[in-house]
């Protein structure tokens, strides 16, 4: 059994401000992987309606898709032109109906929006967490999005034809414009709501059988956490069936997971009935040797 330090978990308002302890590690185990993976969820999504790739309505086709900045015109084109060829990833923005999120800078960027459903947009003033980046070119980018968003006057959405991507472009008071391009987002490429899970995950995988091979699996239990956000119960240890988009398990690492699962509307050969995407990686802690 191996031997961990306890979890110095981090107090995050925006992930339920979660602080706890593990307890005791699961044993090595050789496995077939038949342990289903609802039996980790821990539901928190609503059954509100999901945006569509397939839907015209111009408020469904906003929220459906991650917008990243392709490239601007007027003004903005100047600092665009020189910061975006150094970026690692495209600026992305994405519009939730009351709120829109900035991703791909330095720090998390948000501000409230009011659209009229039509042309006209108007944002508030964006507020960003504080990290300092050494990448200037970060910097640069991060500084003339918060400046220019509350600047916003109105958009233009061209819907997709086709395997042919939508369309956004972003109007401001000086006569800049973005060019944005749409990328689904995970409810709108799984057609439902999420279910919000955690999951530990233990340093080692063991060996198990995926699709009739031989395979290495994760390790992981479902934890439940009460309303301030203090671990209150966790399930046993399984073995974990198939992979977490955006999560890379690092051997000899323990963490705590924030989950979105997904029950896709379509499900084929190559589509599992259940998908869970990497959310927030809520702690890590390296194992102690043993």
């Amino acid at each position: 059994m191996l031997k961990h330090t306890t979890f110095g978990y981090l107090n995050l308002a925006l992930a339920c401000g979660l602080l706890a302890a593990c307890n005791a590690a699961p044993t090595s185990q050789v496995a077939s992987a038949p342990a289903a993976q609802a039996a980790f969820a821990q539901t928190v999504g609503g059954t509100a309606a999901q945006p569509s790739m397939n839907s015209t309505d111009p408020e469904h086709l906003l929220r459906a898709y991650h917008w990243q900045l392709r490239s601007a015109s007027g003004p903005d084109q100047a600092w665009f032109d020189t910061v975006a060829p150094a970026l690692p990833a495209p600026v992305e923005l994405t519009f939730d109906g009351q709120r829109l999120t900035v991703s791909g800078l330095c720090n998390h960027m948000g501000a409230g929006y009011d659209w009229d459903g039509e042309t006209t947009l108007h944002v508030g003033m964006a507020m960003a967490t504080k990290r300092a980046c050494s990448d200037t070119a970060l910097m640069q980018a991060e500084d003339a999005v918060g400046r220019q968003l509350s600047n916003a006057t109105g958009l233009a959405l061209t819907a997709p034809v086709g395997d042919t991507a939508p369309l956004l472009t972003l109007h401001f008071a000086d006569g800049s414009a973005w060019q944005l391009q749409g990328r689904p987002t995970d409810a709108t490429r799984f057609g439902s709501a999420p279910q919000r899970v955690f999951l530990e995950v233990a340093p080692d995988t063991v060996a198990c059988t995926q699709h009739g091979q031989p395979s290495q699996c994760l390790q992981v239990r479902s934890v439940d956490f009460d309303d301030a956000g203090l671990r209150r119960a966790e399930g046993p240890w399984q073995v974990y069936p198939g992979t977490i988009e955006g999560y890379a398990h690092t051997p000899g690492e323990w963490t705590v997971l924030r989950i979105n699962r997904y029950t896709p509307a379509r499900v084929s050969s190559a589509q599992p009935a259940v998908v869970d995407v990497l959310d927030m990686v809520v702690s890590r802690q390296m194992a102690q040797p043993r």
